[in-house]
């Protein structure tokens, strides 16, 4: 990744968490893409998708899994979100996930009883780790759901559907392959954290 800054431009992080991993786009008003990363937010033990892999074990054991695997997330992403916002100006962060609380709201055994409930969390662990690592540096975070990131693109970029799949495009081409529709996300993403 690229590291530099811009100077008397605020830049803003987005982020779109996966089990284990995440893309980052680092964005300015313009808009401006000005690098890409893929973060690791899991370590091999534990597992990147520990809700899983505690499914079926019983409950001490997959307790025990799942608390090492969020303890290894909060970690991992304290350390790369700390790491991209010291080597830019950044002043908000954005992550595209859903605002949903199995993990808050249900017992771990009820969460491991369903398939559904298993992806959530797993979901919401990824998303927490990374808004609790940018909370922690004291900046503003911004939850954007994924299916609400091309109306948001449309109402930031002032176009059409046809007319944002070429813009998106187009503003990650500087910085080459791969920019997919993860890296699309996140610089929607960002670019509303930036929003006054």
């Amino acid at each position: 990744m690229a590291r530099y800054t811009v100077p008397g431009m605020d830049v803003a992080l987005g982020l779109r968490p996966h089990s284990g991993w995440a893309a980052a786009v680092l964005a300015a008003a313009g808009p401006t893409v000005l690098a890409r990363d893929r973060l690791v937010l899991a370590d091999v033990p534990p597992p990147a998708q520990p809700y899983h892999a505690a499914a079926g074990l019983p409950l001490a054991a997959a307790t025990a899994l799942v608390q090492d695997a969020t303890r290894s997330a909060y970690e991992l992403a304290a350390a790369a979100v700390a790491g991209l916002v010291r080597t830019h100006q950044v002043v908000a962060v954005a992550v595209v996930a859903g605002a949903g609380s199995v993990r808050e709201d249900l017992p771990l055994e009820r969460a491991l009883a369903a398939h559904a409930m298993l992806h959530a969390a797993e979901g919401e662990l990824y998303r927490d780790a990374l808004a609790d690592a940018a909370d922690a540096l004291g900046l503003p975070v911004t939850l954007v759901a994924p299916r609400e990131t091309p109306a948001l693109g449309r109402r930031l970029l002032g176009c059409d559907d046809a007319e944002l799949r070429v813009r998106l495009t187009e503003l990650g081409k500087p910085l080459g392959r791969p920019w997919t529709r993860d890296h699309k996300d996140a610089l929607v993403a960002a670019l509303a954290a930036l929003e006054p």
